[in-house]
């Protein structure tokens, strides 16, 4: 278990009211906590932000999948090695340690919805970076204990949906997104062209962003049985990952503003704004309950 060291940690309240190859080079991240006061209302008052990767500042450090307020998943790259590995940081303690390395690279960590002992990832082997699958790792060891989805496409995250199928975002010539099943190598594709967050309403809706132009993007709701389309709002210019909040709520980040969805007039509002922290280019991000991880991007 190793120490999180934090030199930059911020306590305070404040209120504002404001194509992809996983083995080729990645972008420098970093990943910071913040406590929300009022999740629920639109303007924030955060509490306590922590710089989470002191210990890999020149790296990648990015999608977080939170386990709970005070654990969650991410995938780590450190000047240590040229691989991408899964670490679970643990905030009550201001701990890590790294729960999956192997010869491959991992990414986009979350607990299988079906069995609460394995996490999830998507693996590239480091003899053929032209696969992305889909595999199970046991929670505790690290070991892989399942190859979920592997002739489907080059998986770069994935949803499960119901018996044994999976929604995923596949990096083909174009992104595209498809209903996948463990039992078949067959995939069914209904959408084009798309970012890289998607999020699942219910059994039977889903939230996507659709990239129609280089300058136009669209969060849509694709209804599964019906394969319908729906347009809910423009998305802000730039920006293609956007959060499912369990309230409902949808936010997403603008450089260094915090934005959400008014569920009236399908306008983005801004609810906080972390410039004055000195923090820019925000990307993705996860709440649970009134934890907030959030990713920044260095230009």
């Amino acid at each position: 278990m190793n120490k999180l060291i934090h030199y930059l940690t911020l306590s305070f309240v404040f209120i504002l009211g404001f194509g992809m190859n996983l083995s080729s080079q990645v972008p420098i991240t970093q990943m910071y906590s913040a406590y929300i006061e009022n999740p629920k209302d639109t303007v924030w008052e955060i509490r306590n932000i922590n710089y989470l990767t002191a210990f890999n500042p020149k790296n990648y450090n990015s999608q977080p999948f939170q386990l709970s307020e005070s654990t969650f998943l991410a995938s780590i790259r450190t000047g240590k090695s040229d691989k991408n590995q899964i670490y679970e940081f643990h905030l009550n303690d201001s701990t890590y340690n790294k729960l999956i390395e192997n010869k491959g690279y991992n990414y986009s960590p979350r607990i299988h919805p079906k069995n609460n002992n394995q996490i999830t990832c998507v693996h590239v082997p480091e003899s053929d970076s032209t696969i992305q699958q889909l595999i199970a790792y046991n929670k505790i060891t690290g070991k892989e204990e399942k190859k979920i989805l592997q002739q489907q496409g080059k998986i770069g995250y994935y949803r499960y949906w119901k018996d044994s199928k999976w929604i995923c975002f596949i990096v083909d010539d174009i992104n595209v997104l498809a209903i996948c099943d463990e039992n078949s190598t067959s995939r069914k594709v209904f959408a084009s062209n798309i970012g890289r967050s998607f999020e699942l309403l219910n059994q039977d809706e889903l939230l996507f962003v659709h990239k129609i132009l280089d300058d136009t993007w669209l969060l849509k709701k694709y209804n599964i049985t019906q394969e319908k389309l729906t347009m809910i709002a423009l998305m802000p210019k730039g920006v293609e990952d956007f959060y499912l909040m369990n309230s409902g709520q949808i936010i997403c980040a603008q450089n260094s503003k915090l934005l959400m969805l008014s569920p009236t007039d399908k306008r983005w509002i801004e609810i906080a704004d972390l410039k004055s922290m000195g923090i820019q280019n925000i990307n993705r991000l996860t709440i649970n309950n009134h934890q907030l991880i959030f990713v920044s991007t260095k230009t």
